[in-house]
């Protein structure tokens, strides 16, 4: 069984490369849609994740709630580094009542609104978590969605 799913990977990728690279923004027909996705900045990949619901998937990654808007956190966390003293150990509650951290926050926030996504439909909860790993593997994206809590 996991070597039918594996060879399946390559054309999957192929199916997501060839999509049109689209705008983040959450389109009615995609309710309900199972999907892996990737968002570029211009042709640079930068984030790959996976949803069972593509368009409200969208709608939370530019919404002001850290615990919706994972990537923006992530970009935030990234660029801000050890200009944050404590970074690692005050939790995203913590980080929020600082004002330079909202601040980028809110600037990385926007920044992801003008990227583009591409994005495949896959139904099976496996086959996504498979893809997921396998297409930021290809294109080199951050692989922190697979770190430990």
């Amino acid at each position: 069984q996991f070597s039918s799913r594996v060879i399946a990977l390559p054309d999957r990728f192929e199916q997501l490369m060839q999509c049109e690279l689209l705008p983040i923004a959450p389109r009615p027909e995609w309710k309900a849609l199972k999907a892996v996705y990737a968002f570029f900045e211009g042709d640079t990949p930068c984030y790959v994740g996976r949803t069972r619901n593509l368009h409200g998937r969208m709608t939370r990654h530019v919404v002001n709630s850290h615990n919706s808007a994972t990537f923006a956190f992530k970009e935030t966390k990234r660029s801000l580094g050890t200009k944050i003293e404590n970074i690692q150990a005050r939790g995203r509650s913590g980080l929020f009542l600082d004002e330079t951290f909202q601040a980028e926050f809110q600037i990385q926030k926007q920044r992801i609104r003008l990227m583009k996504l591409r994005f495949v439909p896959i139904e099976d909860a496996l086959d996504q978590y498979l893809f997921e790993l396998y297409a930021a593997l290809e294109l080199g994206t951050p692989l922190d969605e697979f770190d430990t809590h």
